[in-house]
C-alpha cells in the first residue's frame, strides 16, 4: 500500500545546518500531528494534546506554551503560540532598566539588562475543556 507524503518544507529562514535535523523531526511526527488542530478532537489527557499540539507547532515552525489551567473539579487548559503577548509580563514590578549608582553598583530591584523578548502578539491558541 503507498502513503503518499504530505507536503512539507522547512521555513526558508531556517538556517541550513538546522534543515535535516528538523526534518528528521518532522517526518518522525505521526501525519496527523501535521494538520492543523480541529474543533472536537479528542485526547486521553493533557500531556497527549500537547504533545499534539507541539507536533503541529513544530512542523508550522513555532512554539506552544500553556498559557492557564481550570480548577481541579473543572479541568481546561489554554494553550497559545510562544510568541502570544505584543508585552512582557512584570509580575515582580521591576523597572524596566538597571540602574546604577556613582560606584557602579547596581540600585534597582531588576539585576540584569535582559532585554530579548519573544512577543510578536501571535493569535494562534487552543483551548482542551
Amino acid at each position: 500500500m503507498y502513503v503518499a507524503e504530505l507536503p512539507w518544507s522547512p521555513n526558508p529562514l531556517c538556517p541550513p545546518y538546522i534543515v535535516p535535523i528538523l526534518e528528521h523531526a518532522v517526518l518522525a511526527l505521526p501525519h496527523s500531528f501535521l494538520i492543523p488542530p480541529a474543533t472536537g478532537e479528542l485526547f486521553e489527557n493533557k500531556e497527549d494534546c500537547l504533545k499534539r499540539l507541539q507536533g503541529y507547532a513544530l512542523s508550522a515552525g513555532f512554539a506552544v506554551v500553556q498559557t492557564s489551567r481550570g480548577r481541579a473539579e473543572t479541568p481546561r487548559f489554554q494553550f497559545q503560540c510562544i510568541h502570544h503577548d505584543a508585552e512582557t509580563r512584570n509580575y515582580q514590578n521591576l523597572e524596566d532598566i538597571v540602574e546604577y549608582d556613582n560606584k557602579g553598583e547596581i540600585i534597582t530591584r531588576r539585576q540584569k539588562q535582559a532585554t530579548a523578548t519573544q512577543q510578536k502578539a501571535c493569535r494562534w491558541q487552543v483551548y482542551l475543556a
